[in-house]
């Protein structure tokens, strides 16, 4: 998404009330802010800064005073990684493909990759998608007939990021085919992604809580579908939010008093 200021300040999960007073203190905000950061069970950016000098800064202090990741986000260092590849099915193993663009519907074929890494990091969640069809008529002056949509209509789709050394693999609920998967539960994405995940989780992957993000309402994730109606997505806020997690747990420098034998024991066989 698109922000005045594009330096982020991104802390992992604290899910702890009783650090607030200590968020506060670090990172200088007020009680109520300070509270709410520290009962998130995901990660989050917290601040935002024209410059990252002063993000560095209180991401250094919580590292060290309250032994935190932290990790301090632009949009270049977010897209250099590339997009995210589509995993479209494991009826020959798993296979990708590529996508141009997230916020369109995703292609249903295309030159399709051998999926061979284990995931270093899980993130899952929901993204929104917000549909308003547009009305044809009901007004005799052409300036109130045109642009008139119904209410929108919303659904949740389910999205888990498995980010790899060199790059992201999505899967996608409605766009990913599970019936060959391992832990696959017949008929419920869902319900397979979850036992997929607790498998990663058993083998010492790092597996994060599930977030819905919602559109930020800068526009970024609109466009105009075929019929004239309205599409919104939190697609961007996706983004931000995954690979910001990517920034916390796969940077070596985010993590404190992270050890050599704590990276390589993520370095394991996929599942």
């Amino acid at each position: 998404p698109r922000y005045r200021r594009p330096f982020g300040l991104v802390l992992e999960g604290i899910n702890d009330a009783e650090r607030g007073e200590a968020i506060a203190a670090t990172l200088n905000v007020d009680g109520v802010t300070a509270r709410m950061i520290a009962l998130a069970k995901q990660p989050r950016v917290v601040l935002r800064a024209e410059t990252a000098d002063r993000l560095e800064d209180r991401a250094a202090a919580i590292r060290s005073e309250l032994n935190v990741a932290a990790a301090v986000v632009d949009p270049a260092s977010m897209v250099a990684i590339g997009p995210a590849v589509l995993l479209v099915g494991f009826e020959h193993g798993p296979e990708t493909i590529a996508v141009a663009d997230w916020t369109a519907e995703p292609p249903e074929s295309g030159r399709r990759e051998k999926l061979t890494e284990a995931p270093l990091l899980v993130v899952p969640g929901e993204v929104m998608v917000m549909k308003a069809r547009a009305v044809r008529g009901g007004g005799r002056l052409k300036h109130l007939r045109e642009g008139r949509t119904t209410p929108p209509s919303e659904r949740r789709l389910a999205v888990v990021d498995l980010h790899l050394p060199d790059g992201i693999v999505r899967m996608m609920e409605g766009a990913t085919d599970l019936s060959d998967a391992p832990a696959v539960v017949e008929g419920s994405f869902r319900s397979s992604i979850r036992g997929m995940m607790d498998d990663w989780a058993a083998a010492g992957v790092r597996v994060l809580e599930s977030r819905t993000v919602t559109p930020s309402g800068h526009a970024v994730g609109s466009r105009t579908d075929e019929d004239g109606g309205q599409v919104t997505t939190s697609w961007p806020e996706w983004e931000e939010h995954s690979r910001s997690c990517r920034a916390l747990f796969i940077d070596r420098d985010s993590v404190p008093q992270l050890p050599e034998e704590a990276l390589d024991s993520h370095r394991i066989d996929p599942v």
